[in-house]
């Protein structure tokens, strides 16, 4: 079933959902904020494997 916001977006709504399952598979973490001028920011932190740098991580 499609739901649709309070802005007239359309989804299934199991994205949110989605994202924390996965962050906690991998043992990460999911940061809400609501932004005083609207919207939220979602931020999600993730642990880079022993031997791995982060640049070598983003490729």
């Amino acid at each position: 079933d499609l739901a649709t916001g309070s802005k007239g977006e359309i989804g299934t709504g199991v994205g949110l959902a989605l994202c924390r399952q996965l962050v906690q598979v991998n043992d990460g973490r999911l940061n809400i904020e609501a932004n005083p001028d609207g919207g939220t920011v979602f931020t999600v932190t993730l642990a880079v494997a022993e031997g791995v740098s982060a640049s070598d991580a983003a490729d």
